[in-house]
């Protein structure tokens, strides 16, 4: 079988299409055929060496994907279109970059109709990761939510989550020329980075209260924009540091305000709190509350290019290998 493989440490031009022996499948596990797997930014850092836990190399990377069973599939039947996601794939052990793979079967849940199979594999991982970060953060209906990265793929989800949730949700783009690349998402409002500050947009649309909870997955100097923007008691989650980790929050924005910023780590979270978690991401994409934002999909002969197409960051939604 084909499969992306990195045999050494270093940046997207490691990554290597090679042929493996097709995989064993053991007992509790299910061989699915891969059609589509996403490209997300911790499959790079597991690449550059930069994520300690994992498994050394040789390794094939890939955290989620979207297939159709082949066999051993327990409640699965044989054809059926799956999502696979879960157990540390392409972290711990091998990942899902490869047309054939064998996973637990807890790691597996049915692809909702009328999603593609490039939407599928686009779907857990930042759903997962949006609605645990939430979820973390207290967020309650009717409360406002300020989401920043709206383009990215846990921004995109954070949006949707929270109005599933019943927040109004005030989404963030970098500028106002992506706005509408957000707008059918169902944000109440789409503001830019680049317009008036962002604690004035907000207070603006929030007759000077700000906002009750910021979901941050940007870092860098944007976190002490966003903390600004939020309200008295309000509260940051943060898990995410492409503009820099190195925040700068003005003092008084806690003290002013009794405000809070919350770290959150997808790891840290129980197994049976993250299956509980994507069954909640399943559920809402089942009733069509949330829908994965592809931006581009690449043949998986090109993976080089996906993954510096990914690290530029000039995109919206995920990047999608496809088998």
């Amino acid at each position: 079988m084909k499969a992306i493989q990195f045999q050494t440490y270093g940046g997207p031009e490691v990554l290597k299409l090679v042929d493996l022996p097709e995989p064993k499948v053991t007992s509790g596990q299910t061989l699915i055929r891969v059609q589509a797997a996403a490209v997300n930014p911790l499959d790079g850092a597991v690449r550059a060496g930069h994520f300690p836990i994992a498994a050394k190399p040789p390794l094939i990377p890939g955290e989620e994907a979207s297939g159709i069973v082949v066999r051993n599939g327990g409640q699965f039947k044989e054809g059926e279109r799956v999502v696979v996601y879960g157990g540390g794939l392409g972290i711990f052990g091998n990942g899902t970059w490869a047309e054939l793979v064998a996973v637990p079967t807890t790691s597996v849940r049915r692809l909702p109709e009328g999603l593609s199979f490039e939407q599928g594999a686009a779907l857990p991982n930042v759903g997962v990761t949006a609605n645990g970060a939430l979820r973390h953060g207290g967020l309650k209906a009717g409360e406002t939510l300020l989401v920043l990265g709206a383009t990215g793929g846990v921004g995109s989800a954070g949006v949707q989550i929270g109005k599933a949730l019943g927040a109004r949700v005030i989404a963030v783009v970098s500028k106002q020329d992506k706005a509408s690349q957000i707008s059918s998402l169902g944000a109440d409002h789409v503001i830019a980075l680049s317009g008036a500050p962002l604690a004035e947009q907000v207070q603006a649309l929030t007759e000077g209260k700000g906002a009750d909870l910021v979901l941050d997955p940007i870092g860098g100097d944007v976190t002490g924009k966003a903390l600004a923007a939020a309200g008295t008691f309000g509260r940051l989650v943060h898990l995410g540091y492409s503009a820099g980790m190195t925040l700068t929050i003005n003092s008084l924005d806690f003290i002013a305000k009794a405000s809070s910023i919350l770290g959150f780590n997808i790891f840290h979270v129980s197994p049976e709190r993250a299956a509980k978690d994507l069954d909640e991401v399943m559920a809402l994409a089942n009733t069509g509350k949330y829908r994965p934002l592809v931006d581009r999909t690449f043949p998986v002969e090109e993976v080089v290019s996906a993954t510096a197409h990914l690290e530029q960051r000039k995109g919206a939604g995920k990047v999608i290998l496809t088998f």
